[in-house]
């Protein structure tokens, strides 16, 4: 999970970068910034780009049920 907060904020931060100010042919999506930036995503990076916060609850979703299902495993420490 902590690898998926990493990617998520490395696209972020880097997406001046890679993403296109024209749209083109397979960068068809649009991304509004603050400032008036426009950036034109593909397709499926844009639909990681929108649900990333979802993406984040899902995967502590599935740890906590991870957990929930092996807790009588876990030892306590004093």
């Amino acid at each position: 999970m902590m690898g998926h907060i990493a990617v998520s904020l490395v696209l972020f931060f880097t997406l001046p970068r890679w993403a296109r100010s024209v749209a083109d042919a397979s960068h068809l999506i649009e991304l509004r910034m603050k400032g008036g930036h426009l950036y034109y995503l593909s397709p499926g990076m844009s639909w990681f780009m929108n649900n990333d916060v979802w993406i984040t609850f899902g995967l502590l979703g599935i740890l906590a049920l991870i957990m929930f299902i092996h807790r009588d495993k876990v030892e306590r420490v004093d």
